[in-house]
């Protein structure tokens, strides 16, 4: 499956950590955002979110704000039901 990223090359810096730059190495363009979505993410995403070497955007079209919008209801009526959520309201991972 295709990236999101595929503009984007990976280049080793001398420190040995992973630098994006979008087209042209020699411009200063900021890289190409992330966009979470139909997309799966690959490993390499992850690291450069993680290292914020990379903006992040959720993708726009109607369809997919509107899964985001039902998995929301979906936790708060098992809030409502439940009073708790594993690994939501429970803190796990802090």
């Amino acid at each position: 499956m295709p990236s999101v990223l595929g503009t984007i090359a990976w280049k080793r810096r001398s420190s040995g950590s992973i630098s994006t730059h979008s087209g042209n190495p020699m411009t200063n363009q900021a890289p190409d955002p992330i966009t979470f979505g139909e997309h799966a993410l690959r490993i390499e995403d992850v690291l450069a979110l993680a290292n914020r070497e990379v903006p992040s955007v959720l993708q726009s079209d109607g369809e997919f704000r509107a899964r985001i919008a039902r998995g929301a209801q979906f936790l708060d009526s098992l809030l409502d039901k439940e009073g708790v959520i594993y690994g939501v309201t429970t803190g796990y991972g802090d």
